[in-house]
């Protein structure tokens, strides 16, 4: 139900959201570090339609390597090409 997945979200978008202040501040190595905490949490729990994108979407503007960049983006495109939404859980 839609109370389950916010339950599971809120570590996830407070990792992303973390990482994205640290990354913003000038401290890129920490905030990628806590999104890809995030993207860890997406795949612990199934929760790829529900947030798996804006986590991936995070470490690609976080890292500095373009090939883990070009990684991440591919996924999260396929993720989305699959229709990833809040309704859909994988």
């Amino acid at each position: 139900d839609i109370f389950s997945q916010i339950i599971l979200a809120i570590p996830m978008m407070a990792l992303y959201e973390l990482g994205s202040v640290y990354a913003d501040r000038g401290e890129r190595m920490r905030g990628l570090e806590l999104m890809k905490r995030s993207w860890e949490l997406v795949r612990d729990t199934g929760a790829y339609g529900f947030f798996g994108a804006v986590a991936l979407s995070g470490i690609a503007i976080a890292t500095d390597e373009e090939s883990e960049r070009q990684r991440v983006l591919a996924e999260g495109e396929a993720l989305l090409a699959k229709g990833a939404n809040i309704d859909d859980q994988g």
